[in-house]
């Protein structure tokens, strides 16, 4: 069976798993501070798993957070290149809404994004609704309250994502099959050398040359 290695750090909520075809191995959550590299290699351990095993892997593409998604992409690209495996992107924010709306009538999965806005994925029944966008508060409140008449459930996938309404009810989001709902919204997998290094973060916002070396340095 065809071994995939998942990796989100589009948010605060870093998640990473392991699959065997489409039946999820381990997921596990990431302290911020943790090196991938050790988190990985450590995961892999202990089920077992040599990294020339690894046929592909998926990792989240954002929008979220500048810096979490650098990394994230940076360390996929790098083990896909010497292991000569495909890569594919898939929006992590639509996945974490997918699994958590499988029994929920409206779920929206958000991290703050500053200046009261969020990046938000809305998803009702396991189907998605609204893919991943930056979203000022009361946008996100109107676009709730067309997709359906009851109060939302809410996937905090940061300690504090300043609800737009105190009535909202949270969720504290477990991976589970997570990793099997990254697969699935995966685009095309990049194969080539030249594919993969074209292989770039959608932040969801418009960042300059500026911002990136202020970030960088």
């Amino acid at each position: 069976m065809s071994l995939c290695l998942s990796v989100d750090f589009s948010t605060p909520t870093h998640l990473l798993g392991l699959l065997e075809g489409d039946a999820v191995i381990e997921e596990r959550f990431l302290d911020t501070q943790e090196p991938l590299s050790l988190a990985c290699a450590e995961m892999m351990r202990a089920h077992d798993v040599q990294w020339q095993s690894l046929e592909k892997i998926v990792c989240g593409k954002g929008p979220g957070s500048f810096t979490g998604l650098r990394v994230a992409l940076s360390f996929c690209k790098g083990l896909a290149f010497s292991r000569s495996i495909p890569l594919l992107l898939a929006p992590g924010l639509d996945a974490a809404a997918i699994t958590a709306s499988t029994d929920r009538p409206l779920c929206v999965a958000l991290c703050r994004a500053g200046r009261e806005q969020c990046f938000a994925a809305l998803a009702s029944s396991g189907q998605l609704i609204a893919s991943a966008r930056l979203l000022p508060h009361p946008a996100l409140a109107a676009l709730c309250q067309k997709a359906s008449s009851d109060p939302p459930t809410i996937v905090c996938m940061d300690a504090d994502p300043s609800l737009p309404s105190a009535e909202w009810e949270r969720y504290c989001v477990a991976p589970m099959t997570w990793s099997r709902a990254m697969l699935s919204l995966a685009g095309a997998p990049a194969q080539t050398v030249a594919e993969i290094s074209a292989c770039a973060p959608e932040y969801g916002r418009p960042v300059s040359a500026k911002t990136i070396a202020e970030r960088s340095g």
